[in-house]
This record gives structure tokens, sequence and C-alpha cells, in this order.
């Protein structure tokens, strides 16, 4: 928004310079985004060391399917079937580092800091898209075809950037717990299970961006 509006985004005359400081707070006030990070795996670890959630023999199934995959099929006449078969795939991605996260360091993971803030990313971004899915699945049920239209470009536009974050973090997460022929099947894996189809990205991002200027605001806000 700075950029945008040049020196009017940093006087106080202008809305724009609050929104930039509330902007920054908000990483910090409730804790850090490094702390609050550290918490997303550091919960989901704690659950599974009381029995609430069965990380390790979830981690073995998406294991099993890893090596013995079952043909998946899309059904095109379900809104966002892509994005569904892809947040599957992602979040098996999150159980198979958090699994051997959880084997390598056992108890101790709770301190292995690198290791949580890579999961927290690959768990982040499942969330976002996830939310953005089931938002669409909404509005594609009860809103005119423009709406739509706008919902799935939102998702399209996601569902690519998330999947290219996930890879990102859960490459970085397998170097750190993953090593010899686990560390080579899993970075042989890696591509398959976050890839997604974005043909169409281009005239997604225009579809937003023109919606955008025409209401002169963040459109899927509204």
């Amino acid at each position: 928004m700075v950029q945008i509006h040049g020196g009017y985004g940093f006087i106080q005359e202008y809305p724009a310079e609050r929104y930039y400081r509330d902007e920054r707070i908000n990483r910090i006030f409730e804790g850090t985004n490094e702390i609050n990070r550290l918490l997303v795996p550091g919960t989901i670890f704690r659950r599974a060391a009381k029995g609430d959630f069965p990380l390790q023999q979830e981690a073995m199934r998406a294991l099993q399917e890893l090596a013995s995959p079952a043909p998946g099929r899309l059904d095109a006449s379900e809104p966002f079937a892509a994005e569904q078969a892809l947040l599957a795939r992602l979040k098996d991605v999150f159980l198979l580092a958090a699994g051997a996260a959880a084997h390598r360091h056992r108890g101790a993971v709770k301190d292995e800091q690198e290791v949580l803030l890579a999961l927290a990313d690959v768990a982040i971004q499942i969330f976002a898209l996830e939310s953005a899915v089931l938002r669409a699945a909404r509005t594609h049920a009860s809103s005119g075809e423009a709406k739509r239209a706008l919902a799935a470009a939102a998702v399209k536009v996601l569902a690519f950037d998330g999947a290219e974050r996930v890879a990102s973090a859960a490459r970085k997460a397998a170097f750190f717990v993953v090593e010899g022929d686990q560390l080579k099947q899993f970075l042989a894996a890696l591509p398959k299970l976050t890839a997604y189809d974005a043909s169409g990205l281009l005239q997604a991002k225009r579809r937003l961006a023109e919606a955008s200027l025409e209401a002169e605001k963040y459109v899927m806000g509204a």
C-alpha cells in the first residue's frame, strides 16, 4: 500500500499510514510471528504425545501410500476437486515430515526450532488454502456467476502459491530430519505430492486485479 501511494502512504493525513502501522504491529503485539509459528507444530506434537492425535499412525499411512499410491480420479463436476486433491496430498507432506521429525528427535523435538518453523510454514499454507477452498465452495453454492468466477480465480492463485511454498518448506524440513535413502525417497516424491495444474493462472490474476480496480477495493473481502 505504501509503495502504491508513494509519499501519501507515509503521512498521517491519509489512512494508508495507519494501515501500515497496524499491519506491522499485528506481527508483534500478540506474540511475534516466529513464536506463534513455533506453537503450531509444537501443539501438534504435544497432542500426539498425549495420545490425542495419532501422528505416527497417520505418518505411516502417508508413507505406505507414497510407496503404493492408489490411482486418483478427479470428478470434474465437483467444484474445486483439483484443489481438494491437492490439499489431501499437502497434508500427507506435513505428516511425512512431522512423523520423521518426531521419530528422529522423540521428546526433544520441541527444542528443534528450525525444524518446527519449517513444519509451521507447511501447516500454515495448508490451513490458508483449505480455508479459501471452503469459503469458495460456499460462494459457488450461493452466488451468481460473477462471484463464483472471482472465487475460483482466488483459489487458483492461492493454490499455486501455497503448493510452491509447501514444497520449499517441506524440502527444508526433510534436509533437517531425514537422511540417506529415506531422504532420496521423500525428495523424489515431493514434486508429485505438491503438483498442481495452474493452467489459466495469469488470467485468474488479471481477473482479480480487474475486479479490484473496478470496485476500488479488495473484492474478495467484500
